[in-house]
């Protein structure tokens, strides 16, 4: 706190910068994300998928949307509708153009926009998290593991909310405001902008809990990713692919998290931090959505997934089946399905091999059957 104090606030262009910029990145994320989320719901998997699913994607585009209408609504009303008025609101005792150490005299009502970019934009965060700890969860049973990553993800949202209702609760007449939060609420003076800081270390909690829980949701997804046994050079491609875009979403949201925390502890008394937390939303809903998008490109390449033993043969031109446990064996369209970390055990033969080859341009029986060549064959 005596750092905040000890600090000069920043000059209004450069606030209004900040948040200019945030405004223009966000936007364009918000396109992509938007295009994403059109992808998804007109593409066949998406009929496939679990409710739980849908609904995440479904939550995240809400949200995204709320959150870049409070963005841009929030720039408008400090560039437009509040400049060079908030000066008329504030007389400093001390006559000095910096923050005071002592208090001083203030009538300033914090608008609504600002909150409500900050609320959704945590709902964006939990949700893309849940949605990370449910995949993690399915692959790997390791209940302790989620309870931990849960309790963080919980405590991340309850600090982002508390801080959303505290900073509501400027928004009220200054005799209308609940008593009891008056010792934990604390102002200063940005030029025309003001934020209010409501407890500095529940705001650091959030930022640390948030980039907690991403750290270790990606960790432990690796980890177990890389501890997978893998039989066949298939498999083990596809894990390895898988791994490469659990490392490059989880960090790309961390990255953001860490970036805003460390701006708000580097230089508090301004708008920088707002840089980041006007697009983070954006960062975890677009997260979620290249991983969903993502098991299309898996299943477009040349290697393909070969998933339980079942009795019907799908035709796939142009790509080569891996060694398969039966004669008859089902393609599925989903990278991230059971099949991929089966262990060997779990197979109906083992110890059978059988390479299966599809000639495209061949021609078939008169079933329409696909040839298998046992090993050893011409």
């Amino acid at each position: 706190m005596p750092v905040l104090l000890s600090q000069r606030p920043a000059s209004a262009p450069f606030n209004l910068g900040c948040i200019l910029i945030g405004s223009y990145i966000n936007s364009m994320l918000y396109a992509l994300a938007m295009f994403c989320v059109y992808v998804y719901y007109r593409g066949d998997r998406s009929k496939r998928d679990p409710l739980l699913v849908k609904l995440a994607v479904a939550g995240c585009a809400v949200m995204d949307t709320v959150a870049t209408f409070g963005v841009c609504g929030s720039y408008f009303y400090l560039s437009v509708l509040r400049w060079g008025r908030d000066f008329s609101h504030c007389s400093l005792r001390h006559g000095t153009d910096s923050v005071p150490k002592g208090d001083y005299d203030y009538e300033f009502r914090a608008h609504w926009l600002p909150i409500m970019t900050f609320v959704a934009s945590a709902f964006s965060e939990i949700i893309v998290q849940a949605f990370m700890v449910r995949r993690y969860f399915l692959m790997s049973k390791q209940y302790l593991i989620c309870a931990f990553i849960v309790v963080l993800m919980l405590l991340s949202l309850e600090a982002n909310l508390y801080l959303a209702i505290s900073s509501a609760v400027g928004a009220l007449p200054a005799s209308e405001r609940p008593t009891n939060l008056t010792p934990f609420m604390y102002a200063y003076s940005i030029g025309f902008f003001r934020i209010f800081h409501i407890v500095v270390v529940l705001h650091r909690l959030s930022l640390s809990s948030t980039l907690a829980s991403d750290v270790c949701t990606t960790i432990a997804m690796f980890w177990t990713l890389q501890k997978t046994n893998t039989y066949t050079n298939i498999t083990h491609h596809i894990v390895s692919r898988i791994s490469v875009i659990v490392v490059v979403t989880g960090t790309l949201t961390c990255v953001v998290v860490l970036a805003s925390m460390i701006t708000f502890l580097a230089y508090p008394i301004s708008a920088l931090t707002t840089t980041f937390t006007c697009f983070v939303g954006r960062v975890y809903s677009l997260s979620m959505l290249f991983t969903l998008l993502y098991r299309d490109m898996v299943n477009n390449n040349q290697w393909i997934q070969v998933d339980e033993v079942t009795e019907n043969v799908i035709i796939v031109p142009q790509m080569t089946l891996h060694r398969g446990a039966d004669d008859n064996i089902r393609i599925t369209c989903s990278p991230v399905s059971d099949a991929t970390f089966a262990h060997r055990a779990s197979l109906a033969h083992p110890r059978t091999q059988k390479d299966i080859e599809i000639h495209p341009h061949g021609k078939l029986d008169s079933q329409g059957t696909i040839r298998s060549m046992h090993d050893g064959e011409a």
